[in-house]
């Protein structure tokens, strides 16, 4: 421990963080464990751990392990949970700030940015953050598409989430029985007609942000053939570095592969399509790509664009709409005027949806060294505020840890039943009556 953070440490420090994902999970470990300050971590949901538990593919079992580490730090005794606590539905910025040391935004990117083409607002066309709060079981899901009612689907993009979606959409319900999905996606998955699934990435084979190992997985789909449609782009791996290399060679041996549809489903991989509109009446019925080529359309039923996360703004909090983020220097809110805010941001919300899950330790220890900096900074300026934190019976209804406990034993008894380790608990009315609350304004 540094000087300054000693000195920071000896004063009993109370901070909010608002969002209980992992970037804010681990800067309330920081201070609890390291520094010994209290630590309020306050989140919309009733549930810990947002992208973790919302949106790690449900089939990626390893990963959401990670949430037994984010467990320990709740165990703490300087971390309290407050959950079903909405800031500016709840609670006011302006009362965070008055009655905390800082404040730490960590509420992530949950929105989506646009393909700013035609016919993107048809029935059919849905953001791929829509799709997997649905198999995730966010109790704020939009309806699902009727995939009964589609044959064809087009995922666009050329990162990890299309490939989850992808893979989700052509995998037999079977195959997710294990996992944590909710009933009620698994029934939609075995109404499912789909029998063709397009992933299609706006450059070639070589500049793909797929990681090795999820591409490989779509090669083991029990339900699914995979078919690679090269185009003008070459599948030779020579003088290409690293990992790219591998990726362009795995593409290159689907590609050898005896044509013919030997399962019910079929994944194509499709480069250097951008797309140009969205063709229908009132529903999606294809899609218009431009390529070296001309044009080229593919029948579609479904449209699932995966170009990225983005931010939304806070009430009273400043937000920077281009990038979809909140303004910063070193983690700390930039405010109006000069002078400390004592407000900081971390993860998605101050860099933008980029690193994996692992990326936010580092992150959030970063904006923790700042918040230490100017707390001591203050010492001998500003006399140290006595803290007002809030009270655990000031919110009628939030859910504490204790109510989490009660989801995470309904989920554990749901899962018994299926033969999966738990099965996601997924509306509202659910996640509070496991938890003994009730939603509303959460202010007694």
């Amino acid at each position: 421990m540094t000087p300054s953070e000693e000195g920071a440490a000896d004063v009993g420090r109370h901070v909010a963080v608002i969002g209980a994902g992992p970037s804010g999970v681990y800067a309330a470990e920081d201070m609890a464990t390291r520094l010994g300050w209290s630590v309020d971590v306050i989140d919309r949901l009733p549930t810990p751990y947002g992208l973790l538990r919302y949106g790690v593919a449900p089939d990626h079992m390893k990963m959401k392990s990670l949430a037994r580490a984010l467990e320990r730090v709740f165990a703490h005794s300087n971390v309290r949970f407050f959950g079903n606590v909405e800031v500016g539905r709840d609670i006011r910025v302006e009362e965070l700030r008055a009655r905390y040391d800082a404040v730490i935004y960590a509420v992530g990117a949950p929105g989506h940015r646009r393909l700013g083409v035609p016919g993107e607002d048809l029935i059919g066309v849905q953001p791929a953050t829509d799709l997997v709060a649905w198999y995730s079981g966010h109790p704020d899901a939009a309806a699902p598409p009727d995939l009964s009612a589609a044959r064809s689907a087009v995922v666009i993009g050329a990162g990890n989430v299309a490939l989850d979606v992808a893979r989700l959409l052509a995998k037999s319900a079977h195959e997710l029985l294990p996992t944590d999905v909710p009933g009620d996606v698994i029934e939609a998955l075995e109404r499912s007609a789909l029998t063709d699934i397009h992933i299609v990435c706006r450059r070639g084979p070589a500049d793909v942000k797929f990681t090795y190992k999820e591409l490989a997985e779509m090669g083991e789909l029990e339900n699914a053939d995979v078919v690679v449609h090269a185009g003008e782009y070459s599948l030779d791996s020579e003088g290409v570095m690293g990992a790219q290399a591998t990726i362009i060679d795995l593409f290159r041996q689907w590609a050898e592969r005896e044509s013919g549809r030997r399962k019910s489903r079929t994944v194509h991989f499709h480069f250097g399509l951008r797309p140009e509109r969205v063709n229908g009446t009132r529903g999606v019925e294809a899609i218009t790509f431009g390529s070296a080529g001309g044009d080229q359309v593919i029948p579609v039923d479904l449209v699932v664009t995966a170009i990225g996360s983005f931010g939304r703004a806070m009430v009273d909090v400043d937000f920077d709409a281009g990038r979809g983020v909140i303004p910063h220097l070193d983690g700390r809110v930039q405010p109006p005027s000069p002078g400390l805010s004592g407000e900081y941001v971390v993860g998605w919300i101050k860099r933008g949806p980029s690193g994996v899950i692992g990326t936010n330790k580092a992150d959030a220890i970063n904006t923790v060294a700042t918040v230490v900096a100017d707390l001591e900074a203050a010492v001998d300026t500003v006399p140290h505020a006595v803290t007002r934190p809030f009270g655990e019976d000031e919110f009628g209804s939030a859910v504490l840890w204790d109510g989490w406990l009660g989801i995470d034993r309904a989920e554990i008894a749901g899962g018994a039943a299926r033969g999966a380790a738990r099965v996601k608990v997924a509306t509202w009315d659910q996640l509070l009556a496991s938890a003994g609350a009730t939603r509303g304004d959460a202010r007694s």
